[in-house]
Parts: C-alpha cells; structure tokens; sequence
C-alpha cells in the first residue's frame, strides 16, 4: 500500500504543479481575461494554502517516511506539490490582475498583496516545521481540527469551477480558459483521491471527507470539459465556416 501511495503521490504531485502552467501561457499569450472569473482562481488558491497548512499539522509529517508500512506516511510529496501550486496559482492570479484593464485598482493590489503574504507564509511554515520547531501542534488524522480543515480546503478545490461552469454558460463562452487546464483538473482529482485514500488510515475522518470531495471534484471538471466542447470548439467550428463562404 505503500508503494501504491508513493507512486500516485508522485503522479499527482507533477500533475498539480502542471496545473497552473497551461493557464499561465494562455493568459500570457493572448492577454485576455474576459471568461475568466476571480472567485473561483483565488477560492482555488485559498484551497491549496488550507492543504498545505492542513498537511502540515499531521502527526506524521516530518518523519520523512514514505516506505516503512510500520510508520504512519509522511505526507511531504504533496506538501512539495501543494506549495508548487500555492506559488504558480499566485503567479497565474497576478497575470489576470496585469491584463485585466476593467478590474478595479483597489482589488488588484489588495489581492495581490493578500496572495503573495499567504504564499510566503506556507512557504515559511513548511521550513519551520520539517526543521522539527512545530512538533507540539502536530495532530492525529482523527483529530477535529485536521477534519475541518480537510473539508474546507477540499471545497475550495473541488467546487470552486462550479462558479466558473455559472459564468461559462451565462456568457456562453470560454475565452480565458485553458482547455489543457481543464483535463489536468481532472486527472489530478483522481491521483489526489487514490494517494490519500492509500496515505490516511481508511475510515477515519479525513480519509471519508477526502475522498468524498475528490470525487465532487472530478465531476465539476468534467462538466467544465463538456462545455469547454460546447462554447468552445463549436464557436470555432462555426467561424471557421464563415470564413469558408
């Protein structure tokens, strides 16, 4: 089981630190923004903080142990991956305030600075912990905080494109998105869900809600796919008939 949690550990991890990219380049490239709604990038964001706070908490992170059944896992393969996230997502946020010329200037700076302080906290929290300073707070996968904060970050990333699939379908449209994001979305929500149902003791707390979540996640991007399909190559289709005739 261990060595089945350590692959897909690995899998996810390069998959959510591919996430942000495709995004970036599409913003980057076409300097638009216009499909694209702020809640669900910064409830996204806010998700992957609350992960790595919330795995930084277990009673076994800092053992470094990934292959001894004895010992409880130790989650740090997608601790790496979630700060990776947190920090490409902040830069992913910060393209959409640069080209965005209709957001207003308070939002832009007030957000910005938000999301770069909390990306520097976990970034600092991380150190502190594996460096053993935060051993007194470390929790058991039972534990009533570690369970909220599971579910709480767990919303944050598997329902926040439900707000996205709102605004695609009353604007019709996708510009903005990236259709490569969508499918690594995805597939990220599956190896997430496998990892930790191999890496938290089974039944407990954290592992149902876990587990629960994921698979929220997974139909949301699916849904978003099938409009990606819908408003998106279908306009193409129909542009690209136009300018035949």
């Amino acid at each position: 089981m261990h060595i089945v949690s350590l692959i897909f550990g690995i899998i996810s991890s390069i998959i959510m630190i591919s996430i942000s990219i495709p995004q970036i380049i599409t913003t980057w490239k076409t300097k638009k923004v216009g499909g694209i709604s702020y809640a669900t990038f910064l409830i996204y964001f806010l998700g992957g903080f609350l992960f790595v706070v919330d795995f930084l908490l277990f009673n076994s992170t800092g053992t470094l142990n990934l292959l001894d059944p004895e010992k409880p896992t130790d989650l740090i393969i997608t601790i790496i991956a979630n700060l990776a996230f947190v920090f490409l997502m902040a830069i992913t946020i910060s393209g959409f305030f640069i080209f965005d010329k209709n957001l207003k200037l308070w939002f832009k700076v007030f957000f910005g600075i938000l999301i770069w302080i909390a990306t520097t906290f976990v970034i600092v929290f991380t150190i502190v912990t594996y460096a053993g300073y935060t051993k007194s707070i470390q929790l058991a996968p039972d534990n009533v905080v570690l369970t909220i904060l599971t579910i709480i970050a767990g919303l944050c990333t598997a329902l926040p494109f439900s707000v996205q699939i709102y605004k695609t379908i009353k604007a019709k449209s996708v510009q903005g998105l990236s259709f490569l994001m969508l499918w690594i979305g995805l597939f990220l929500n599956a190896t997430i869900m496998v990892y930790l149902a191999t890496s938290i003791p089974v039944g407990a707390p954290t592992w149902i809600s876990a587990i629960v979540l994921q698979s929220i996640g997974m139909a949301i991007y699916t849904i978003m796919i099938i409009l990606y399909f819908r408003y998106g190559f279908s306009k193409k289709e129909k542009n690209n008939t136009k300018v035949q005739a």
